[in-house]
């Protein structure tokens, strides 16, 4: 099953470095855009979309790392 991976927007940091990670670890579809497992709508509220099931998990800058945690009950990995 895929899973959701919020980024801020396309193309920006934390995008292309999931996307990167995606593909070095040989994961299927890393390198399509919008079929991909990354999915750009973290912002603006990733911890409403998590907290819903919209996403699954997010490669966010702080504050947002941090607010996942502790208003989502997200973890860190």
């Amino acid at each position: 099953m895929a899973k959701k991976i919020a980024t801020p927007q396309l193309g920006n940091t934390q995008d292309v470095a999931l996307r990167a990670w995606l593909q070095v670890h040989s994961l299927k579809n890393a390198g399509q855009r919008r079929r991909c497992p990354g999915h750009p709508d973290c912002q603006p509220r990733p911890t409403h979309a998590f907290s819903q099931g919209e996403i699954d998990a997010a490669w966010a800058p702080e504050p947002w790392a941090s607010r996942l945690i502790q208003e989502a009950n997200a973890r860190s990995s």
